[in-house]
């Protein structure tokens, strides 16, 4: 199969699973609205001419390029003149930019719409860097500075960065709902079901670590934070949500796609998601009173 990819495709590669009818009730603008058929490259992604590890290599694709993607099956996906594996994409939102950047919107927080944006010492193109954050990050921003030639620069706690590469992002919770919420932690297959009133409305493929609570509640929820992982530090991991001391968090992850069966170990002690996960379970559990996490 060479599809490209459809909401479906799109919500499978992005791993999430749908059990209701719809969750557009969680965004104000609709989910659907959201999607896109491209991937970031997170690496140096090596194309094979047939969807097998043991294929000839027949291209390289560079870190952070943006790419077309063709659905192929459930771990490999057609990108132009060969196959790749899913892991080694991260799913792209259709994210608008605003159609005018007003002081009247800071201090606030904005999301990165750009496939990656770096973060710069100062507020100008040939300041050195300090970092790069990936799609979907959220950053608190401080302030901002129009310099010269009009372009407009925000001030994070990270450092500076273009408004071009951000929009302003909704925090308000939806509209309270009524009933029972749980969260179920699928330990041998990676992966957190979303469970309302005893069904479940939706599954999202995770990344684990090695210790779990068998019982926590989410006790607060924070738009983002800054997370280490693997002896490197990510700001802006986003859609942060705790369970209370001793028993971790649920946060969203920009800098990788392992998640699912097989995705090894989440070294930052979180249990991770990719960022569309991330915000729509924060946002589902943002709109219900109190949340249980179980592990099964």
């Amino acid at each position: 199969m060479n599809h490209r990819l459809s909401r479906r495709r799109f919500l499978q590669f992005a791993g999430i699973a749908l059990a209701a009818n719809s969750i557009d009730w969680l965004f104000p603008s609709g989910l659907s609205a959201m999607f896109s058929a491209r991937g970031r490259a997170l690496h140096k992604v090596p194309m094979h001419a047939r969807p097998e590890a043991q294929a000839p290599q027949v291209d390289s694709l560079w870190p952070d390029s943006v790419h077309e993607l063709k659905w192929y099956d459930g771990q490999w996906l057609r990108v132009a003149n060969g196959y790749a594996r899913q892991t080694s994409f991260q799913p792209l939102l259709n994210l608008q930019p605003p159609a005018s950047f007003g002081f009247s919107e800071l201090p606030g927080w904005v999301e990165v719409i750009a496939p990656i944006v770096a973060i710069r010492q100062y507020c100008a193109p040939y300041a050195p860097i300090w970092g790069r954050i990936g799609h979907g990050a959220l950053l608190w921003i401080e302030r901002s500075l129009r310099v010269d030639g009009g372009m407009l620069w925000l001030k994070s706690a990270a450092g500076w960065l273009p408004a071009v590469h951000v929009r302003p992002v909704e925090i308000a919770p939806p509209q309270r709902q009524a009933g029972f919420a749980e969260i179920f932690v699928d330990k041998r297959h990676n992966r957190l079901l979303a469970i309302q009133d005893g069904k479940t409305v939706f599954e999202l493929a995770c990344r684990l670590p090695n210790t779990l609570p068998t019982v926590a509640t989410v006790t607060s929820q924070h738009p983002a934070s800054v997370r280490r992982d693997g002896g490197s530090i990510y700001p802006g991991a986003p859609w942060y949500i705790e369970l209370g001391p001793g028993s971790g968090a649920i946060s969203g992850v920009y800098w990788h796609h392992e998640v699912g069966p097989g995705a090894g170990v989440a070294t930052s002690g979180d249990i991770e998601l990719p960022v569309i996960g991330a915000r729509v379970l924060y946002r589902w559990t943002q709109a219900f009173g109190l949340v249980k996490l179980r592990l099964i």
